[in-house]
């Protein structure tokens, strides 16, 4: 059974007002301990939603400085790899200079000028061919020409002079490398000097000739008069099956100067054959290498020798007249003397040194092979002829390379050095997987949908990209070329930092945009929500003094209950 209890009107009153300030000092202190006058959209929903949707893009934007934040610090890696990779260029482009001053070879102008009007400086195989077709006095071999393979070889026109660079100036104690021809042939002769009454000059140059048939063959086929000069010709017959000689002599042929002839194959491969009248003139060295005859003076040829003749294999002749001045020095494994009946003469004069089969002989003034008709028995008998050791086989002089030379090369070895430093700075100039200078892409985006967005499309400033090439320096004009390449890559390096640093510029314009940006969205989002610390303390302050008394005012309502209480 329930029982009512009924309360006077001023007790309900007043306990009314004690809930409802309960309930203003419960919202007094919630925004005192948040600092918010809206917590949730019953506070506010309209302020509530504004300030989320503020709050959110701030988040957003703040996002996005850090992206923005990153990419800077991709540019300035860039930008310092670059820097760092500029003053590598310097330190080659010194090393460049001290090497042109070393440099031996000029450049390819200063041969143009040598050689005048009626000459040519030739760097490929189509402007050989061009200048010896239009009977070009002097043409300079400039560098290597790879001649391909071609089915006939260069017919020399009459008093034509083929020649390397040494021809004009003491480039090398030794034959020339610098100005070479190569080529292999599916005929026989790769240069001709086809005109008997042609006067030629192969001078300083280096011959490099393979066959691809089994014909026999021959590099120089001499016709005419012609006279080799410092030069040095590698043969290669692999599949040869007759007889191939590097040069083939049916005129008048003059060695000057160092000749090398160097025949790879078996023995049937050989040096020099002469039908007519060859010299080797006071102060020459003709070295033959071959694995068959070196030098063989046939067919009623007449070979003087007043220089050096060596040769690692067999000399002499068959049928033809060898002699040897009192100057001269002549070495070999053996004599090859007569062929079937052919007769053989070597004439010794007083003096002559010769060695064969690793015996020196000196010709003496009562020297029995003075002027005398031998046969090849009889000169085997007199010189005791034997075959060398293989370890006894001849091996070719190596020169000292020069004081300059050695300066170039240690110049083109630190310039190789900086070289590849430069492209490893290049490479590792990356920031998080992105390398401007190496052609890399990098985008950044500038609002919170996503619409707006900036791109840095990068470069190759590698070595290739920048055009510089690393070619062997041999002459003035290829580390001219060298300096001229770093010029343009310094140029090129000094515009890609300038363009880097505008993009830098543009991106750390916008990032403070976008800081400043957050700012203002943070401050609208508090403005809707946040609560006004002094008016809520003093609201507080006022609902405790309104509480204390509304509870004195019910003490006082029920105070006629008491005074009915005490009645009994």
């Amino acid at each position: 059974m329930s029982v009512n209890i009924t309360l006077t009107s001023s007790m309900r009153s007043n306990l009314s007002s004690l809930k409802s300030l309960a309930s203003q000092m419960s919202t007094t202190q919630t925004r005192l301990s948040t600092g918010k006058k809206v917590n949730s959209a019953i506070d506010n929903a309209n302020s509530y939603y504004q300030s989320r949707a503020l709050t959110n893009r701030a988040s957003d934007l703040d996002m996005l400085l850090d992206s923005m934040g990153q990419s800077i610090q991709t540019i300035t890696t860039a930008v310092k790899g670059l820097e760092a990779s500029g003053e590598i260029l310097e330190n080659a482009a010194v090393i460049a200079k001290e090497a042109y001053e070393a440099a031996i070879i000029p450049e390819k102008a200063w041969f143009e000028a040598q050689v005048g009007p009626n000459g040519a400086v030739v760097s490929t195989a189509q402007e050989l061919k061009d200048a010896v077709n239009a009977n070009k006095e002097t043409i300079c071999v400039y560098g290597h020409i790879d001649m391909g393979e071609i089915t006939s070889g260069l017919t020399l026109n009459d008093n034509q002079k083929l020649v390397g660079v040494g021809y004009f100036g003491d480039f090398d104690s030794e034959i020339d490398k610098f100005s070479s021809i190569s080529a292999s042939c599916t005929r026989n002769i790769i240069m001709l000097a086809n005109n008997t009454t042609a006067n030629n000059l192969i001078s300083d140059l280096s011959i490099n000739f393979a066959t691809t048939n089994s014909s026999a063959n021959s590099c120089l086929r001499n016709n005419g008069t012609m006279t080799i000069k410092n030069v040095e010709i590698n043969q290669d017959n692999p599949i040869r099956s007759n007889w191939s000689y590097t040069v083939y002599n049916l005129g008048n042929l003059s060695i000057e100067g160092n000749v090398n002839l160097k025949t790879m194959g078996d023995n049937q491969n050989r040096g020099i054959r002469n039908n007519a009248n060859m010299m080797i003139k006071s102060g020459a060295k003709l070295t033959c290498k071959t694995q068959g005859f070196g030098v063989l003076c046939c067919s009623n040829g007449v070979l003087n020798i007043e220089g050096k003749m060596f040769n690692n294999g067999w000399w002499g002749c068959e049928g033809g007249t060898v002699n040897i001045a009192a100057s001269a020095d002549v070495l070999g494994n053996a004599i090859r003397g007569a062929y079937e009946s052919n007769m053989v003469v070597i004439n010794y004069a007083k003096g002559a040194h010769v060695t064969v089969g690793g015996r020196s002989y000196e010709v003496m003034e009562d020297a029995s092979l003075i002027n005398q008709n031998i046969q090849a028995s009889n000169i085997q008998s007199l010189l005791n002829v034997q075959r060398m050791a293989e370890d006894e086989q001849f091996v070719y002089p190596t020169a000292e390379p020069r004081a300059d030379e050695k300066v170039l090369a240690q110049s083109a070895e630190q310039y190789l050095t900086a070289m590849s430093a430069f492209d490893e700075m290049i490479s590792d100039s990356s920031y998080q997987g992105v390398n401007l200078l190496k052609g890399g892409k990098l985008t950044t985006m500038f609002n919170e949908d996503r619409t707006h967005s900036y791109t840095i499309n990068g470069k190759d400033m590698s070595l290739s990209g920048l055009g510089i090439t690393t070619r062997e320096w041999q002459t003035k004009g290829d580390i001219a070329a060298s300096i001229k390449e770093i010029q343009n890559a310094m140029i090129s390096i000094r515009d890609e930092v300038a363009r880097l640093g505008n993009n830098l510029s543009i991106i750390e314009t916008r990032m403070n945009f976008t800081d400043g940006l957050v700012d203002v969205l943070q401050t609208g989002a508090d403005d809707l929500v946040l609560a006004d610390m002094n008016e809520e303390s003093a609201n507080y302050l006022a609902l405790q003094t309104r509480n204390s008394l509304a509870v004195n005012a019910l003490a006082l309502a029920a105070q006629s209950n008491n005074a009915v209480l005490k009645l009994f």
